[in-house]
């Protein structure tokens, strides 16, 4: 079984033109705009191995953008046999690694 582990970024679900300022979220429309590209996760899929389970970790600055909704019915939509499990978690910097793992571990458990 091939399973994926990934943090929800600023850039997920697509990129708009010109990127986003630094450190802003409210870049996030419902909508895939005229130019946007795929994000860093649809970008990776579309040119990695098929994955059987993909774990999508994400915090509170991007749960109150809209984006965990619209990426995963993108995914539902282009790759009707991925498991895709969408998970909270209270941290908000990817980095804390000694935070991190605890939250990771209790993803694949739940």
């Amino acid at each position: 079984m091939r399973v994926l582990l990934s943090w929800i970024g600023a850039q997920d679900p697509w990129r708009l033109p010109g990127g986003r300022p630094t450190g802003e979220l409210n870049h996030f429309t419902m909508e895939r705009t005229e130019g946007s590209t795929d994000g860093p996760i649809l970008s990776f899929l579309a040119h990695s191995q098929p994955f059987d389970v993909l774990y999508l970790l994400y915090d509170p600055s991007i749960a109150e953008t809209g984006a965990v909704e619209v990426l995963t019915k993108q995914l539902a939509d282009a790759y009707p046999n991925l498991t895709v499990q969408a998970k909270f978690v209270s941290i908000d910097d990817p980095r804390l690694y000694d935070r991190l793992y605890p939250e990771i571990v209790a993803a694949q458990a739940g």
